[in-house]
């Protein structure tokens, strides 16, 4: 696994944005929409973690 640090150039831009819209975290639309109209500063930057190019999820119910 890794994880990638992605700007608005990055080839997965795209695909991470369709991701975030699609997911059930509740941020997520809100993510998508950011990425959709590249509303971040020069220096914020979008973090996926990716095993054998898949998005990689974590789900854990905690006690």
């Amino acid at each position: 696994m890794i994880i990638k640090s992605l700007i608005y150039t990055d080839v997965l831009w795209k695909s991470v944005s369709k991701y975030a819209h699609n997911c059930s975290w509740g941020a997520g639309k809100y993510l998508a929409k950011q990425m959709q109209e590249n509303d971040f500063s020069d220096w914020e930057r979008v973090f996926v973690a990716i095993d054998n190019d898949n998005i990689v999820i974590s789900q854990q119910k905690y006690q």
